[in-house]
Formats: structure tokens, sequence, C-alpha cells
């Protein structure tokens, strides 16, 4: 019985996966979820805004949603020191990779940022 509910609970966790490339290391500083700010491909990035990382989240298709990716590059943004969080690309599988894939993935791209315009 333990050993199916750790099963559950690994396989919930482990739903999204997320790729950073660290441009500024804040690491130190983070930043609850919560108070993580974000934005869309076509709004508008504050001037003083630094890039803390760009970001690449994946997940089944089967068992992440869009909420699951927001939340999963929310919550790495704060933790490497980011509060804001800008969404550059989302998707699904295409044609090709629902044919030949068993296991389709959703995927992101996006840039955390530390602004300090908005921390205020």
């Amino acid at each position: 019985m333990q050993v199916q509910r750790l099963s559950v609970i690994l396989l919930l966790a482990g739903c999204v996966t997320v790729d950073k490339s660290v441009l500024l290391d804040r690491s130190a500083y983070p930043v609850p979820m919560s108070a993580v700010q974000v934005l869309i491909e076509s709004d508008r990035v504050p001037e003083d805004c630094q890039r803390v990382a760009m970001l690449h989240a994946e997940g089944p298709e089967i068992f992440t949603s869009e909420a699951d990716m927001w939340d999963s590059l929310r919550e790495e943004t704060g933790e490497l020191g980011g509060n804001t969080v800008q969404l550059l690309f989302m998707g699904g599988p295409d044609w090709a990779e629902r044919f030949l894939s068993d296991d389709p993935d959703r995927d992101a791209t996006a840039i955390a940022l530390w602004c300090p315009s908005g921390n205020r």
C-alpha cells in the first residue's frame, strides 16, 4: 500500500520538468511563487529588468495542463531569485510527435527576470 502511494506521489510531482540556463545567479534571494509576476510574449518588459535564466519546461501532455506549466515556470523563477517570468512559447505536441511518440509532450519556453520595479 505504501509503495502505491509513493508511486502516485512521484508520478504527480514529476509531471513537469524545467531545464534552465542561468544567466544571473540570484538564488541566494528566492522569491515566493505567489509573488512571481507573469508576462506573455506581447507584454512590455520594464526597462529595469535583468535576465536571470532561460527556461524550458516540458511534461507529458496526458498528465500536464497549462496551469501546471505556469506553476512550474513561476516556481523555478522564484527559486532562481526572479520575480517575473515572461512566456515566449507554450504549446502541445505537433501531429508528427503525436504520431511517432508514445508519450507526446507539452512544451514551454520562458525567460526568468529580476525586475526591481516589480518588487515594490
